[in-house]
């Protein structure tokens, strides 16, 4: 989706602006980085949401999945592109996390009291796409 396709994209852009650092294993042109990719993730989620879009979906992201670690960290994602960069929604119970990663470092910030990202991931919850994680 294009920035043309956005009905008012300051909403995004502020919301991003405003999103609580969770983590920042890095610089903070990484940091700067990570809000420009999670300015233009709320773009699209935003737009989707916003026009009932949901067939459009497969236009920005990858696949949704329950991600469990060895070490006993899991969650539920949504994941946007991978590689370096990759970026995606990590979701544990309330919380949802957008995560920017690229090779080694990476940010996250904290989209939870977002309300269009929160109707986005209940539309996975509500197909049962995520298996139930624990809540933080």
């Amino acid at each position: 989706m294009s920035t043309k396709d956005i009905l008012d994209c300051n909403i995004p852009r502020e919301d991003a602006v405003n999103a609580q650092l969770t983590f920042l294993n890095g610089s903070d042109e990484l940091e700067k980085r990570g809000r420009e990719y999670l300015e233009s993730r709320l773009e699209d989620i935003y737009t989707i949401v916003e026009r009932n879009a949901w067939d459009r979906i497969d236009e920005i992201i990858l696949g949704a999945d329950h991600v469990e670690w060895e070490d006993g960290d899991e969650y539920d994602r949504i994941q946007f592109s991978w590689g370096g960069p990759s970026d995606e929604l990590r979701i544990r119970g309330n919380k949802i996390e957008y995560v920017f990663l690229d090779w080694f470092v990476g940010v996250g910030f904290d989209v939870s009291n977002i309300d269009y990202v929160r109707e986005f991931v209940d539309y996975f919850k509500e197909l049962g796409v995520f298996e139930e994680t624990t809540e933080v």
